[in-house]
């Protein structure tokens, strides 16, 4: 928010509009990609944790998350007589929120990152 230049506040100052409606008119659709990119990548980050819930759900396993889950019970030995197919199968249904998620933030992602490096 730094980088938004004082001159587009001033004039919608002199213009007579709110603080309110500059922030919410000017400000807000400015940041709009780089809010958008924050919370994308705070969702993957949550969805891909695996150390934080190892540490803290521990052995109930009615507390797993996916990633945990997928780790429990096809990375041990002893479960070598799961298939392949099942674990790649888990893989794509753990995988599939995220790719969701990307290609519908896709615009705004790549518009924020294309939009970086303009001066205003």
């Amino acid at each position: 928010m730094k980088g938004i230049p004082n001159s587009l506040t001033e004039a919608a100052i002199l213009d007579g509009a709110s603080s309110f409606r500059i922030y919410w008119q000017i400000i807000l659709p400015m940041i709009r990609p780089i809010l958008i990119y924050i919370a994308v990548t705070a969702f993957f980050a949550t969805w891909n944790d695996f150390q934080g819930p190892m540490m803290y759900v521990g052995d109930r396993q009615s507390q797993w998350t996916i990633s945990l889950a997928l780790y429990k019970e096809f990375a041990t030995a002893s479960n070598s007589a799961n298939l392949p197919n099942v674990q790649m199968a888990a893989g794509v249904i753990m995988m599939l929120p995220c790719a969701i998620l990307f290609a519908f933030f896709q615009k705004e992602l790549t518009q924020g990152i294309a939009t970086t490096g303009l001066k205003l």
